[in-house]
């Protein structure tokens, strides 16, 4: 600041303890965008858990979404085809939940 009687420039006093919301950067830095894995469509919700490598995933980011795209539009990967194939032709998986999900697509990736 400056003294408004001398118009001598101060020292600035100000301290950052730790406090990001002064940040500038911080206030323009965009916040991931998340989709939750549960409002997914059912195939999407199988090939987000395939890509979790072992990790159950709540919700996936831009990148993970285009890759669960790219993979569902592989058809050459007989692999992910038949695992989605699977998914859709068991009634009871349809209705499974997510953790559920998550653990069968881990069995199967063993096998």
């Amino acid at each position: 600041g400056v003294d408004t009687e001398t118009g001598e420039v101060l020292e600035d006093h100000t301290e950052n303890f730790g406090n990001e919301s002064n940040s500038p950067a911080q206030a323009t830095a965009p916040a991931p965008e998340l989709t939750v894995v549960a409002t997914m469509p059912l195939r999407h919700r199988v090939l987000a858990q395939y890509i979790g490598e072992g990790e159950y995933l709540y919700h996936v980011d831009a990148s993970q979404k285009k890759e669960i795209l790219r993979l569902e539009m592989d058809t050459d990967n007989s692999y992910v085809q038949n695992l989605l194939l699977a998914a859709e032709n068991v009634e009871a998986f349809k209705k499974a939940i997510e953790h559920d999900i998550h653990k069968i697509v881990n069995a199967v990736k063993k096998v």
